[in-house]
């Protein structure tokens, strides 16, 4: 923390109480000195008489003035205290709750007094607007310090008078947590008045307007403290009242549940009875403990270890154990004991008080607490940098758990600038080697400019493939503004003919029948040309020219841009010595499908129909159709059946089917589901050796690049490369399909609300997008189609997903790519939660348990999906947070509450 707000009279300074005539010069300058000051400017003001005013003022009707109704902020609390309590009583409370001041000053009155007469400042972890929270806080110390500060200096808008002398030094490391406050009034109040806590506690939060839970404050807390996420409407009066939010410095966020508005509040300075308001006490059973092996821990902990050998602890380290010691069934006991074993915790009465901390904790939820360096929030751990951690806390240094992730190594990045010279080193040496069929693979992340290399590279007899047409129209303009003279040509989508032709076509590319859909399209284009057919507009007839032009020119042209689906079609690039493919074309070359049952069976009766070549493709189908269900196989040979099957549907139009029967027959290896479908896959590897190959892709696999090309390959890693962005993962579910489908999205909703104040957009699944924009979320596109769009660059994304694939699509892909047997993968197609290593992290996972190459398959489907949409932020070059929802951790990610290498906490 730099600077703080507040208002100084920076003018008028005095050794002694000011007169009363001097007030309103006082006033006039402390309105004219509101600003942002350091601590230190502070303080030596206060040191040299000034008086000051913790809080700023807004105008009101168009008038600033010092007053509560101006009130608009504050990050200071000062506390009087005029002879109700000695410096040295307040110390020790001080200490025994860990809240030292971040300075103390005397009052002019001090000196001329028998009794200590002193000011305590405290700089708060957040900047408060809100009055009630003000007033929160207030009431709060009061409990702590047992009333003993001035009633009537509590107001806002309070003038405090200049110093003596300092009575502290100055600690800029030393802050109020806000979030603390509810613990110590709990402590206070269950030691000073156990018969009757209740009643006490029910009194503090009616004068708070705070509703309860458990008996404790509803004020609850998201950050590396806590995992708690409170979205419930809690209603006092008939009236709902949402969350308030505050942020703290370290991006932590604390969320108060108030029973009234805060026009309602009336803070009642100086008056002996404070105002009740009627507030809830919900009663709410949390998790229970879990079974952990306690006695293992110490081996793995070093603070253990000292807790159990007696050691002096630190306050914040002992609240650290406690958090996390609370969550194991015989932590609290342990915990206890051993502080015991020390004469000092004893004397400071550590043991009794962390009785009622850790009762705290519990009926508050309280997650376990991360591991982090003393010094950032009330919890923290002397042996952090000298740590060799397993996990994010202390439970964690034990297996993982279902649900958990611990990060068990760091990535080395390299900065964008390295990142950026190695890639275009690897494309130089790629696009300058022989043509021999070799595929350069250039793996680099997203936004790292592997479309600027086409602006600076010639381009000659190159073809250039991408993942849709979207993204190929980004690129022939990028290229034909930089090279205007080059021969380029790019295809487009095809234009529309007439509702039902298009119908047809469709359906036919839908079969696998492409030739026949081509020759249905040039048909059409033919009798426009010829002027036997009208075409819809002259637009319309320009288009129909133009692509038949394209089309026509393909083979001759010098440099042309595809789609990755039309690269596989095209058999003749006869001036084409370069293929370029611009993202990974793995799904495309290795592809799988579903025919359904239906269209199977009408397939099995072509073949019996009369006046047909029946006798191999009976047997090709009979054979299909007695394989046993949920059983891999070899698909049967079946090269003099396509012709004729073809020919057949052809004849059909297509109409009666919707599935790639086409395709299946050039299959490799298939499945039969219990339903009759059969989903298939298609390895479309055969590249021809006369061509040169780089593909440039965020998302590849060097395993699955090796296992489909073989010694073809040379691959080029860029690395992980250090991004100005952000990708946060939010992992207390799965928030795959089917948790989706038991999510309660108002809840949830409400939940993404809280947590992201700006208009964010989703990502998820198609199906429930829907959900979202119910809620009010503005969808930017769903997984699937997430290629190629730029649009969001800069943006802060939510993505809400797991993006699983059905088990099959990974067999099958591992069977055509002679990764398994068929034997094995009959014994491996089922899933199981297991522990898992990959990337940065070990966590618990769905996946294959007997069969590492699957679990890789299955891995890198699911992270090439996330990996592309988060790439929509462009975090590389951009400062960006993306929010992912998913228990997948990606290359890169922050765990939510996780401690950053630069001691940062982060928060959602």
């Amino acid at each position: 923390m730099t600077t703080i707000k507040c208002s100084i009279d920076k003018i008028n300074s005095f050794n002694q109480k000011p007169e009363r005539n001097m007030i309103p010069k006082i006033q006039e300058s402390i309105l004219n000195g509101q600003s942002e000051y350091t601590v230190i400017e502070l303080a030596n003001y206060i040191e040299r008489g000034h008086s000051f005013c913790p809080s700023v003022f807004k105008e009101l009707n168009g008038k600033i003035s010092r007053k509560n109704e101006n009130w608009a902020g504050t990050q200071i609390i000062a506390l009087d205290f005029d002879g109700g309590l000695s410096l040295e009583d307040f110390k020790s409370i001080c200490k025994e709750f860990s809240i030292d001041p971040t300075f103390i000053y005397y009052t002019f009155s001090h000196h001329h007094s028998e009794k200590d007469k002193f000011r305590a400042v405290y700089v708060l972890n957040a900047f408060i607007e809100d009055m009630r929270i003000f007033n929160f806080i207030q009431k709060a110390l009061s409990v702590v310090f047992d009333n003993n500060q001035d009633a009537a200096a509590k107001d806002p808008a309070r003038l405090f008078y200049g110093a003596s002398s300092l009575a502290s030094d100055i600690d800029l490391n030393k802050l109020l947590h806000i979030e603390d406050l509810p613990q110590m009034v709990y402590a206070k109040l269950k030691r000073k008045c156990p018969s009757q806590f209740s009643r006490e506690m029910k009194t503090f939060c009616q004068e708070t307007a705070l509703n309860q839970v458990n008996n404790t404050p509803a004020v609850f807390v998201e950050n590396a403290l806590t995992s708690i996420y409170n979205t419930k409407e809690m209603s006092t009066n008939s009236t709902n009242m949402g969350p308030i939010k505050i942020t703290t410095l370290n991006r932590s966020n604390i969320y108060f549940h108030f029973s009234v508005p805060e026009d309602k509040l009336c803070l009642g300075i100086g008056k002996k009875k404070s105002k009740k308001y009627k507030v809830e006490n919900q009663k709410v059973k949390f998790a229970s403990e879990q079974r952990v092996k306690l006695n293992e821990l110490a081996n793995k902990c070093q603070l253990v270890q000292s807790l159990e050998e007696g050691a002096w602890l630190y306050h914040d380290e002992i609240t650290h154990l406690g958090m996390n010691f609370v969550h194991a069934r015989g932590g609290k006991k342990k915990l206890i004991d051993s502080l015991y074993l020390n004469e000092n915790h004893i004397a400071s009465d550590k043991p009794e008080s962390f009785k009622i901390y850790c009762q705290f904790f519990t009926n508050s939820n309280y997650q376990p607490s991360r591991c982090k360096p003393r010094g950032i929030g009330n919890t923290g751990c002397r042996f952090f940098n000298s740590c060799d951690r397993s996990g994010v806390n202390i439970l964690q240094q034990l297996d993982v758990k279902k649900g958990k992730i611990k990060r068990v190594k760091n990535e080395v990045k390299i900065p964008l600038i390295e990142g950026e010279t190695k890639l275009v080193s690897a494309f130089s040496e790629a696009i300058a080697a022989p043509i021999d069929g070799t595929i350069h693979v250039i793996k680099g992340p997203t936004g790292i400019g592997k479309s600027r290399l086409y602006s600076t590279n010639s381009l000659e007899n190159c073809a250039i493939a991408v993942p849709n047409h979207r993204l190929a129209n980004e690129i022939y303009k990028t290229i034909k503004s930089a090279q205007p003279d080059l021969n380029l040509i790019y295809v487009p989508e095809k234009p529309q003919t007439t509702p039902e032709l298009d119908n047809q076509i469709n359906s036919l590319y839908q079969l696998g029948l492409y030739n026949k859909a081509s020759q249905l399209f040039s048909n059409y284009a033919r009798l426009i040309k010829t002027g036997k057919k009208e075409p819809l507009s002259k637009d319309h007839r320009v288009a129909i020219e133009e692509y038949e032009r394209i089309t026509g020119n393909l083979c001759t042209a010098s440099t042309i841009i595809v789609t990755h689906e039309r690269l596989m079609l095209l058999k003749d690039l006869r001036n084409i010595e370069t293929v370029i493919i611009d993202e990974d074309i793995i799904q495309t070359v290795v592809r799988t499908k579903t025919i359904t049952s239906g269209d199977l069976n009408f397939v099995y009766d072509l073949c019996l129909e009369k006046n047909t070549d029946q006798s191999s493709m009976k047997a090709f189908f009979d054979s299909v159709k007695l394989s046993p269900f949920e059983q891999y196989r070899d698909t049967p040979s079946n090269t003099d059946i396509i012709k004729t099957l073809a020919n057949k549907i052809s004849k059909l139009g297509g109409a009666k089917l919707k599935s790639n029967i086409i395709d299946f027959l050039s299959s490799t290896h298939f499945i039969k589901h219990k339903d009759g479908s059969i989903t298939y896959v298609c390895n479309r590897s055969n590249f021809p050796l006369n061509k040169r190959y780089i593909m440039l892709s965020a998302t590849t696999s060097q395993d699955m690049i090796n296992s489909i090309w073989k010694n073809r390959v040379s691959f080029h890693d860029i690395g992980s490369i250090k991004t100005e962005g952000r990708v946060i993962l939010h992992h207390n579910r799965s928030y795959s399909r089917s948790s989706l489908e038991t999510l309660n999205f108002r809840e949830f909703s409400k939940q993404l609300e809280l947590n992201h104040t700006d208009d964010l957009k989703v990502i998820t699944f198609k199906k429930y997008a829907h959900q979202f924009q119910s809620s009010g979320f503005e969808i930017a596109t769903t997984f699937g189609s997430t290629t190629g769009l730029n649009q969001f660059e800069g943006e802060d994304l939510i993505i809400v997903g797991t993006p699983h694939f059905p088990p099959c699509k990974y067999i099958l892909t591992a069977l055509t790519l002679n990764l398994v047997s068929l034997e094995n993968s009959n014994n491996d197609q089922f899933l199981q939660t297991i522990k898992v290593d990959r990337n940065e992290f070990q966590f618990q996972f769905c996946t294959f348990e007997n069969s590492e190459t699957l679990r890789n398959i299955q891995f890198y489907f699911i992270e090439s999906e996330l990996v592309q949409a988060i790439g929509r932020s462009r975090l590389l070059r951009n400062n960006a947070t993306v929010h992912l929802y998913s228990n997948y951790p990606v290359p890169g990610c922050i765990l939510l509450g996780e401690i950053t290498p630069n001691n940062t906490l982060i928060a959602s």
